[in-house]
């Protein structure tokens, strides 16, 4: 591998994922099957706010956003501010809201970074009106792998995080909650991975070692073979869900 480019120019991960094209397609046509023009929206894990603005200015939504990061909030509220959105710093597991407030919670690529997803969905329930809807766009595991190899993850969290689609229908059914659609989305993955390899200048078959380089915390080398191991085993698909509130 030729190494990444220079830091004083290297676009954050984060960066990348937020401008790729097409980057909202498929949110579109998750709201566009709920009919959730002029709802009352909660995003999940917005990041640096692309989603939620893009959502309350197409659709005419009311959107409220949170993130565990606050610097990502300050940069969200800096570059994606607008009048119907509201964005703040808290955890999916102790939603800050009152019950039965949104027609509507979604997350991209976000319910597989949740360490608690079982509480997590339990608060969506509670915020939730009735017959009211989760839209999850998200990665899953085609194949089971060997916790030690999770373990090894944890530098990368939504790897670390990701569970089977059955583990995700499971969380929801339990809580009450009915799958109304289901979609097989992996050419998503396809295409993120060419847009990346395209903006880093860097080969599809070197991809592991460039999420190595951004993400790793220690041995480079070691997670560079822990991330190849992974998707090896693993085989990651890319899915979109909704789950509509019910009787419990």
């Amino acid at each position: 591998m030729t190494g990444l480019p220079k830091l004083e120019t290297t676009p954050s991960l984060v960066e990348v994922f937020g401008k790729r094209p097409g980057r909202m397609g498929l949110l579109e046509l998750g709201l566009e099957r709920l009919d959730a023009e002029n709802s009352v929206v909660l995003e999940i894990g917005c990041s640096v706010g692309e989603a939620s603005a893009h959502v309350a200015k197409k659709y005419g939504c009311r959107v409220s956003a949170i993130d565990i990061s606050s610097e990502g909030i300050e940069k969200a509220k800096r570059f994606n501010g607008h009048p119907n959105v509201r964005y703040e710093t808290a955890r999916a597991e102790e939603l800050p809201y009152e019950d039965e407030k949104f027609d509507v919670v979604f997350s991209e690529a976000a319910f597989s970074l949740l360490k608690q997803k079982k509480k997590s969905v339990s608060e969506y329930r509670r915020v939730l009106k009735e017959n009211g809807c989760v839209l999850i766009n998200d990665f899953i595991l085609r194949n089971s792998i060997d916790e030690s190899l999770r373990g090894d993850m944890d530098f990368i969290p939504c790897f670390a995080g990701v569970e089977t689609k059955e583990g995700y229908i499971k969380y929801f059914e339990d809580q009450g909650f009915e799958l109304v659609h289901e979609s097989d989305e992996s050419k998503e993955i396809v295409k993120t991975a060419m847009w990346i390899a395209k903006v880093y200048k860097t080969p599809l078959s070197e991809l592991s070692g460039l999420f190595s380089g951004f993400l790793s915390k220690s041995d480079s080398q070691k997670d560079s073979g822990s991330c190849e191991c992974f998707l090896k085993t693993a085989k990651l698909g890319y899915v979109q869900m909704i789950f509509r509130k019910g009787g419990k």
